[in-house]
């Protein structure tokens, strides 16, 4: 029990060191405080305008060289179209319908054949101005390979 005794003063010995009189210190304030002005979110490039008629080049890994042309029309960043390609080999020609959408410069559409007979080509495009340059693969049709589109507003050809 003589060991109990000692249990109190220790427990009063550490509060006393623990406490004190002092108040915390508060963080020093410069007297010329710099301002920091936030920096904007970028603003994002409007959407491009693509509406109206198109034309120019098609290259294609099966049916080789020829013209595509489209006559476009947009609702914000829908786009739709009647589209035509007459290849340098007339067996591949054809032409239908373009859906697809405009996100600042960047084209993403999918052109399908009228009538159905063959692949439809799923494109992914850049617009700048009055060009449209435009990569696409087959749709449904296995690896086939990629196409390229070179296309400029302007007249029907």
């Amino acid at each position: 029990m003589s060991h109990l005794r000692f249990v109190p003063l220790l427990v009063a010995g550490t509060l006393a060191g623990c406490g004190g009189s002092s108040s915390p210190s508060l963080p020093t304030v410069p007297s010329n405080p710099v301002a920091v002005t936030p920096t904007p979110a970028p603003t994002p490039e409007p959407d491009a305008n693509i509406q109206g008629n198109w034309s120019g080049t098609v290259q294609d890994p099966v049916a080789g060289a020829g013209r595509f042309s489209m006559r476009l029309q947009q609702n914000g960043r829908i786009v739709g179209a009647t589209w035509g390609i007459v290849f340098n080999n007339m067996t591949h020609t054809e032409g239908g319908t373009l859906t697809g959408s405009v996100t600042g410069n960047s084209l993403d559409a999918t052109a399908t054949p009228e009538p159905p007979h063959s692949c439809g080509l799923r494109l992914k495009g850049t617009i700048n101005g009055g060009h449209i340059t435009a990569t696409y693969t087959h749709r449904n049709c296995g690896t086939i390979g990629n196409g390229s589109i070179d296309i400029r507003r302007g007249s029907l050809t």
